[in-house]
Parts: C-alpha cells; sequence; structure tokens
C-alpha cells in the first residue's frame, strides 16, 4: 500500500475511525490485557474517571458496579487508541484521523492490527466510526498483513 492510495481515509472530518475484533469473549479480552501488560505499548487505564492499574481479570472491566466503563488508553506511535469496554463480544479502539499524518503513523497503527489480530487469531478491521460492516483496512491472520480496501464512490 502506498500512502497517497490511502491517506485521504485519514482526511479530519469530525469523526473518529475505529478499530474492532468482532465475536470476541472474555478470553479475548484476558489475552488483550495481558498482551498491555507485557509492555510493548504505553497505556493508562481510568475507571470511574480516576487512574487505576488495569485489572488481572477481564471480567472485572465488565463489573456492573463501575458507574462509568473502564477507559484504557494506549499510545500507538503518536496516536492514542481509547478503547471503552462497551461489551464482551466486541473489541473497539478509537482513533483520531488528525493523529495520523504520515504513512509511518499510519504503519505505526496498522502494526497495532497485525499484532492484536496474531495475539487474538481474529480478523481486525479499521472502519469509520461506528460502521463495524464499511473496513477501511482488514487484517486476516490468514493473510498476514492489511489489506486496502477502497470505498467504490
Amino acid at each position: 500500500m502506498k500512502w497517497q492510495d490511502y491517506k485521504d481515509e485519514f482526511e479530519v472530518d469530525g469523526s473518529l475511525r475505529d478499530i474492532y475484533v468482532l465475536d470476541t469473549n472474555v478470553l479475548h479480552w484476558q489475552h488483550l490485557l495481558a498482551f498491555f501488560r507485557s509492555g510493548v505499548y504505553k497505556y493508562s487505564c481510568t475507571i470511574n474517571c480516576e487512574q487505576a492499574a488495569l485489572p488481572l481479570s477481564a471480567g472485572e472491566m465488565f463489573d456492573a458496579a463501575y458507574e462509568l466503563r473502564p477507559l484504557l488508553s494506549v499510545n500507538v506511535g503518536a496516536a492514542i487508541l481509547n478503547c471503552h469496554f462497551f461489551t464482551k463480544e466486541e473489541i473497539e479502539f478509537d482513533l483520531d484521523p488528525s493523529e495520523i499524518q504520515s504513512e509511518s503513523q499510519a504503519e505505526e497503527v496498522f502494526a497495532f492490527m497485525r499484532q492484536i489480530g496474531q495475539i487474538l487469531y481474529k480478523e481486525v478491521v479499521l472502519t469509520p466510526e461506528n460502521a463495524q460492516d464499511a473496513p477501511i483496512f482488514k487484517f486476516l491472520p490468514s493473510v498476514g498483513q492489511i489489506q486496502y480496501i477502497p470505498c467504490d464512490t
């Protein structure tokens, strides 16, 4: 993929981009949390709007006792990806497209997608905000690389 071919996908338009891993369960979340604890990426966690340690159990992140869902913010190069723990059935990170200004910055996000996909052995897609069914980029573990899916307009 060449930056010139896909840079418009990160054009600032007032919306976020989302990275999804669909059809997940608590075990997938547990693997994801273990990955972050390994220290590959710098991250921070807040629970009920206060700094907190990343819980050891993924199940805790969905505990109804939390007034507000936990927020996991992961530094991926120049970008900060935010995970809100909406549901056990999908992992979602949001991305501000203004943080992707170059091919190297996009490649850092793609590397993150590849790592998550390989760890969970699941498809990972980057989409427009709230558009799970409209992938712009896709990682399939069986293929091993990011695929660009240009919109037919």
